[in-house]
Order: structure tokens, then C-alpha cells, then sequence
């Protein structure tokens, strides 16, 4: 249901969005005054990405959370704040398209800016291998577009002048395991369905 959910909270209609595409919109508060603007993104069927205002993430997402318990609690609806995992900037300028071309990596080149109309999104990677998504909202020129990148363990690491983490694996999982004698447990959450790893002994179990 998070179409119809998002229908709800913006002015605007956000269930006929297509996939890969982006759309403005005005998010109401539950008396109808505005509360925040920005864009949403449809990553899946049933799976959007919201931009908000940096001052209001965290109202923003306490006014979700309370639509979704409170006013439409009939919804099947999952909420997740990503604020902490990906950073977001806007690149604008008639050298805007040369300059994220050279941060993209190799094999992500070739189908840009083709592949990117605007109002849409595409799954890349920078920096050797950050995951990263480009998207072309921004609405200040045509000349405009704007990265989300996950780097953000690495930046706080080079300021902290420590090693940057390594992406997990289940290998590195196994080993950290078997070397603090714990048991770590993984989640993976889906539309359809969930799942839940265990690691124990060096050994990975589905549950």
C-alpha cells in the first residue's frame, strides 16, 4: 500500500508514478497545512525513496510514522529512515553532465546522460565501487543533476583519520563470528518477503 500512502500525505498523486521516474511533491500535515516539500522516487513496485528539506528529515519522519500508526493504520506500509546511510548533493552548471560523467564509474559512462531523461533516476557507482543513484530532479537548470551515494562510513572515517570499513560480506561475517565467538544476525527486507540470516561458528543459516 505505499502508493495509496503516499497519495495521502502529498498534494499530488504518487501511486501512478513509474518506475525509475520522479515526481515533486508537497507533503500536508493531518490538518492540511503544508508541512515540507521534496521528491519522491519509485525504486520498486512497491518501494519509494523520499527526499525531504534537511531541516525537517526528522519531523518528516515522525509525521509518517504517525499517519502510518495513527490516520491510516489499515495500510501495509514499512518505514525506513536512510538519512544516515546516503548523502545527497546537487551538481547544476552548464559542465554539470561532464563533471558527474568523470565520477561515475567506467562502466556506467556509456549509457550516460542517455539513459537519464529527466525526472528519472539510474543506479550507478563512484568512487571504485560506492554504490550510488543519479537522478535528474534537480530544478534549477537542465544543466542539473543530483547523486546519493552511500559513502558516508567512508567520509566519517578519513575525518576521524581511521581506516575506511570494508563492504560486509558473508565471508567477513563468518570470519568475525568465529573470531568474537558471538552470534550475529543479518535481516533482508522485501516487499514480499523477508528473511533472517543467522551466523554462528562460522557457519550462515536462512531462518
Amino acid at each position: 500500500d505505499a502508493g495509496v500512502f503516499l497519495d495521502f500525505v502529498y498534494t499530488g498523486t504518487m501511486s501512478t508514478l513509474a518506475l525509475g521516474r520522479v515526481r515533486y511533491g508537497v507533503m500536508l500535515r493531518e490538518d492540511g497545512f503544508v508541512m515540507d516539500d521534496g521528491a519522491v522516487t519509485r525504486l520498486g513496485p512497491e518501494r519509494f525513496v523520499l527526499t525531504t528539506t534537511t531541516a525537517n528529515a526528522g519531523k518528516v519522519m515522525q509525521h509518517l510514522e504517525f499517519t502510518r500508526q495513527v490516520t491510516r493504520p489499515e495500510l501495509d506500509v514499512s518505514l525506513a529512515s536512510v538519512s544516515e546511510q546516503w548523502a545527497q548533493f546537487s551538481i547544476a552548471g552548464p559542465r554539470a553532465l561532464e563533471i558527474v560523467e568523470r565520477l561515475l564509474d567506467p562502466q556506467y559512462r556509456n549509457c550516460f546522460p542517455a539513459s537519464l531523461p529527466p525526472q528519472s533516476y539510474l543506479v550507478a557507482s563512484v568512487g571504485n565501487g560506492v554504490p550510488a543513484r543519479l537522478f535528474r530532479i534537480s530544478y534549477s537548470g537542465e544543466r542539473a543533476l543530483e547523486i546519493a551515494d552511500s559513502s558516508r562510513g567512508r567520509v566519517l572515517a578519513e575525518r576521524q583519520r581511521v581506516e575506511a570499513p570494508v563492504r560486509a560480506s558473508a565471508a567477513s561475517f563468518r570470519r568475525s563470528s568465529r573470531r568474537n565467538r558471538t552470534v550475529l544476525l543479518s535481516y533482508w527486507l522485501a516487499p514480499a518477503r523477508s528473511y533472517l540470516w543467522r551466523v554462528a561458528d562460522g557457519r550462515t543459516r536462512r531462518l
